[in-house]
């Protein structure tokens, strides 16, 4: 085939020749790319030319030939702007694949076939390409643009956690951080790995805590540590909890997050921990009229722990104030 070439290179045969032959011979991946380029070259019909040059260009990204494999789907693209197989053909196998997406017209490719794959879609597609579209856009810095298609992806449950992720990368890109929190915030709700909830957890906790400096979101804030404390019983993050619990005197919430803390320490077999949560549960259900609830928290401290100096002060101030109470009673 190569002799035939080089008597006349203009010979179609011989340049699908040698293509198939260098392919069985598993032949050095330039010269393969090379040659269907060539081949490419003398079709008359742009689609076959686009086609061809598309195995070049997969042949080229196999072999780690970046830059070639983008000038052959560029070369791809122009000749068959409109033809959306051969565009979707580029968007699956070349250029997700591409490092440089943000350096080149990749991700431009990728929206404008998305685009019209979901616009001709069924239903049950629509939304894959959709989304497709948008994080492209994203890619390409057309925030607003690719912003209503990650909003519009919330409404459709089977595609909520791939819009957040969309919609968060946004956010980022526009370093509107607690656009960041809530989507972290929303996304630990969805997300199915224990370990990848906490992170999210934590991620908005820096945004929405209430700092001297920052006013933040105290309720945002208490949802999200409540929430990171059922993933992780023993998180260190319980002691900001209760101060924030304590500081806007929310009883209920303090009191399922101390038996919650409990329940956790107990189910590990850490008893000794549970007895200053028992304390301060004793103390809240004295605050709250509970006195014999305050005693029976401390008399399981005291079970914990028998000669605990705070327990036995509290279990003698507790006594004094039920019979106290009691004496009232029969007045």
């Amino acid at each position: 085939f190569s002799q035939s070439i080089a008597k006349d290179d203009s010979r179609i045969g011989s340049r699908l020749g040698q293509v198939l032959a260098l392919a069985m011979a598993n032949a050095d991946a330039e010269d393969q790319h090379s040659a269907v380029a060539s081949l490419a070259g003398l079709c008359g019909a742009p689609y076959t030319q686009s086609a061809l040059l598309l195995r070049a260009a997969m042949i080229a990204e196999a072999s780690g030939d970046v830059e070639t494999a983008t000038k052959y789907v560029d070369s791809a693209h122009s000749l068959c702007p409109d033809d959306t197989d051969v565009l979707v053909a580029a968007a699956d196998r070349i250029l997700p694949m591409r490092a440089d997406g943000r350096k080149t017209n990749g991700a431009s490719v990728v929206a404008e076939v998305a685009g019209k794959r979901a616009e001709f879609s069924p239903p049950e597609s629509y939304w894959e390409w959709k989304l497709t579209e948008g994080e492209a856009l994203e890619r390409l810095g057309k925030l607003p643009e690719a912003r209503a298609i990650a909003i519009a992806a919330l409404l459709e449950p089977a595609h909520k956690l791939r819009g957040l992720r969309l919609l968060r990368s946004i956010c980022l890109r526009n370093s509107d951080s607690a656009g960041v929190a809530h989507c972290a915030m929303a996304l630990a709700s969805i997300v199915s790995n224990s370990e990848t909830r906490q992170q999210l957890l934590r991620e908005a906790i820096v945004e929405f805590d209430p700092t001297e400096e920052l006013p933040g979101e105290a309720s945002a804030a208490v949802t999200c540590y409540a929430a990171l404390l059922r993933e992780d019983g023993g998180a260190r993050e319980f002691s900001r909890l209760i101060e924030i619990l304590q500081f806007h005197k929310d009883s209920k919430a303090l009191y399922h997050t101390y038996t919650r803390r409990l329940a956790h320490f107990e189910e590990v077999g850490e008893s000794g921990a549970t007895v200053p949560i028992f304390l301060m549960r004793s103390r809240l259900r004295e605050s709250l009229g509970d006195l014999r609830g305050a005693q029976r928290d401390v008399s399981r401290a005291l079970g914990i722990e028998r000669d605990h100096p705070d327990a036995l002060d509290m279990r003698r101030q507790l006594k004094a104030s039920i019979d106290a109470e009691g004496g009232s009673e029969n007045v």
